[in-house]
């Protein structure tokens, strides 16, 4: 006889990556990570998250104005972690310290099955985003 395979091993792995996101999210709203650094490739951006907790640094910023941008993007991240435009993409191993990767939909990196954008408005909307913000900030032209 033969077993029939469920359904239920994908759901137990997006399960599992889903927690990991949270797990991320909480991270960074308890301050313990923050955001560092930007891997720009071709078609899309990888953000990189670390902290003391992983043996990094949290930035912070020198005015208070720094802190608040800082922190803003720290929230839009968690945010976006939690409504599940974002996932955990993976480990970054650098010197003396983990990173935690993290990319989707509104970054330009779909081909993640959880990175699936939910609507076509929201797809059309992070691309004219993305269009706007590399336009501007790494080419700096003006929109």
């Amino acid at each position: 006889m033969q077993k029939h395979v469920t359904k239920q091993k994908p759901i137990i792995s997006q399960a599992i990556l889903r927690s990991v996101d949270f797990g991320t999210a909480i991270l960074i709203l308890s301050g313990q990570v923050t955001g560092v650094g930007v891997f720009a490739v071709p078609g899309g951006i990888y953000l990189s998250v670390t902290g003391p907790i992983l043996g990094g640094t949290r930035l912070t910023g020198k005015s208070e104005a720094a802190k608040v941008l800082i922190d803003a993007i720290d929230i839009m991240i968690a945010l976006l972690l939690i409504l599940g435009e974002l996932s955990v993409y993976g480990p970054f191993v650098g010197p003396g310290a983990l990173s935690i990767v993290i990319t989707g939909a509104p970054l330009g990196i779909t081909s993640l099955p959880a990175a699936k954008s939910k609507s076509k408005a929201a797809e059309e909307f992070y691309q004219d985003l993305r269009r706007v913000l590399i336009n501007r900030y790494v080419f700096g032209d003006e929109v």
